[in-house]
């Protein structure tokens, strides 16, 4: 369990710091980083006790592997849930611009 919550800290404070990079918005970095990583431990718990049921003899890379595609899946949907865009950052105070307005 120490694991697990170091582990959460870690990510929050990573979390935060990508989102507001990516955002330049405080209150979506937050939830991001909120969210994020609460939802990513979830998954880390269940991804690992999952895996030494269902993949005992397959490699520490193949686990490592696996999790990753997890991460990944949800940082990008949770970050594209709250900021409404599929490229979080890009750029964060674009608006767009036609003659119809």
């Amino acid at each position: 369990m120490k694991k697990t919550i170091s582990f959460a800290v870690l990510h929050f404070t990573v979390a935060f710091t990508v989102a507001y990079l990516l955002t330049g918005e405080l209150l979506t970095a937050s939830l991001i980083a909120l969210i994020e990583p609460a939802v990513n431990t979830v998954a880390f718990y269940f991804h690992d006790l999952g895996w030494h049921k269902l993949k005992p003899d397959h490699s520490l890379q193949a686990k490592t592997s696996s999790f990753a595609l997890v991460h990944f899946s949800v940082a990008f949907g949770v970050a594209y849930l709250l900021s409404g865009e599929l490229l979080t950052g890009g750029p964060a105070n674009y608006h767009h611009v036609s003659g119809d307005d």
